[in-house]
């Protein structure tokens, strides 16, 4: 899909960004003019009610687009990691309904620590993984919109 499509494909519209985790997965907002992305916390997946929660969020929060993080790799090879990811992005579109798009989560976690930093988070805070994650998923989201609508 080309730059002009995908500017097409998500005007107007609300997105939801995920950072996959094997313990947590991460996840911000933007609003429909894609000015304001805000964190939303982490979903736990080890939590019984994961998917519920993750279905009830994309609900309240009137989302129509979906991006995953999803590590690229120069050698195109498939990790175990990309494996899982691809699982999750599997399962959120078909109880979604939802298409989701595939993104670059290189170095999204190093870039939400420097910004937690930037903005004067105190250590123990940092070390929060929680905290982490949904930042990282915000700066995905961030950094998609600006990529694409430049």
């Amino acid at each position: 899909m080309n730059k002009a499509e995908l500017v097409e494909k998500i005007k107007g519209k609300r997105l939801a960004a995920f950072d996959w985790g094997a313990v947590r997965v991460g996840w911000a907002v933007c609003d429909e003019l894609h000015i304001v992305v805000s964190t939303k916390g982490v979903f736990m997946q080890q939590s019984p009610t994961f998917w519920a929660d993750i279905l009830n969020g994309i609900e309240k929060e009137k989302i129509e687009l979906i991006l995953v993080g999803i590590p690229i790799r120069v050698d195109e090879e498939t990790t175990p990691v990309i494996k899982k990811i691809k699982k999750f992005i599997s399962s959120l579109q078909h109880r979604t309904q939802l298409e989701v798009i595939e993104v670059d989560e290189a170095f999204t976690s190093k870039r939400a620590k420097e910004t937690l930093i930037e903005i004067g988070t105190r250590r123990k805070q940092r070390q929060d993984k929680t905290k982490l994650d949904d930042v990282s998923a915000a700066i995905m989201l961030r950094e998609f919109l600006l990529e694409v609508e430049g």
